[in-house]
């Protein structure tokens, strides 16, 4: 009687527990690709809240580069404004050399075709000349 009732008891708890029977709400995977089954809330769980502030974060924006081209003994951009993480590429299209010159950065004398670049990894204004000839100035504004 002991092992009928013992028998009865263990078939008992494999049928509650599920035994054998596949679960429906849970995630299974086929060829690779994770399939989810649609679920719903209990409607005893209290709705997702956002915090306000999130609203107010700035979105992700790449660096940028930007070109000066010095030509005819000038920079073609006298104030370049530009962001924290910006690149600043100089190209002399000039036939004679030119060398740039700052507190922050300098080149080597540029040849007519070569290029000069620095990134900009603080706010502030950056006054440049060339150092060969001085008259020549210009100033990158970093915000």
């Amino acid at each position: 009687m002991h092992k009928i009732n013992l028998l009865v008891f263990i078939v008992a708890v494999l049928i509650f527990s599920g035994f054998g029977c596949q679960q429906v709400n849970q995630p299974s995977v086929q060829s690779g690709v994770q399939i989810n089954s649609p679920t719903t809330l209990p409607t005893t769980q209290p709705a997702v809240q956002t915090n306000p502030s999130e609203k107010n974060i700035p979105p992700v924006t790449q660096a940028k580069t930007y070109i000066v081209q010095i030509s005819n003994f000038t920079f073609n951009q006298n104030v370049l404004n530009i962001k924290v993480g910006d690149t600043v590429r100089w190209e002399n299209k000039d036939s004679v050399p030119h060398a740039l010159a700052a507190d922050k950065f300098s080149s080597n004398p540029l040849s007519k075709g070569d290029t000069f670049s620095y990134t900009f990894n603080e706010t502030g204004e950056f006054d440049y000349h060339c150092s060969i000839h001085p008259s020549m100035t210009a100033k990158i504004v970093v915000k």
